[in-house]
């Protein structure tokens, strides 16, 4: 993990795990999605979506060259899930889901991770968000 928390980014495929680790820890992605995994591409398209990923099917030189000038996303603290869920199985689900899932959130004082509007505009006028 030390190595990790110290790089400036990641290059991945689009499974799930690197990337929240990734957006846990600030670090800016550029993600290859697996071809045919419907996984994969769903979660490239939900990255990009919030601004969190670069997304390309080849990494050329001048995307890597232009990725790697990008600032550093904040880190994000993602709610624990597990013991809440397990939580409200136990209490006999007094909450809806959607209270239960709003209350996490509010724990951990944030929505759903983006990045800020600017640099989104940015990147996209640039033409290097996506592929």
């Amino acid at each position: 993990m030390n190595d990790f928390s110290d790089c400036i980014g990641l290059i991945c495929s689009a499974g799930f795990g690197a990337c929240s680790e990734a957006i846990h820890y600030g670090k800016n992605l550029l993600v290859v999605p697996l071809q045919g995994q419907m996984e994969q591409l769903s979660n490239a398209a939900a990255l990009e979506q919030l601004n969190q990923a670069r997304v390309h099917d080849i990494i050329r030189h001048q995307d890597l060259e232009s990725w790697l000038t990008l600032p550093s996303p904040e880190a994000y603290q993602f709610p624990d899930v597990a013991p809440a869920l397990a939580d409200w199985i136990i209490k006999g689900q007094k909450q809806t889901l959607k209270e239960l899932s709003q209350s996490l959130w509010d724990e951990v004082g944030s929505a759903i991770p983006t990045r800020t509007t600017d640099s989104s505009q940015a990147m996209r006028a640039t033409g290097t968000l996506y592929h």
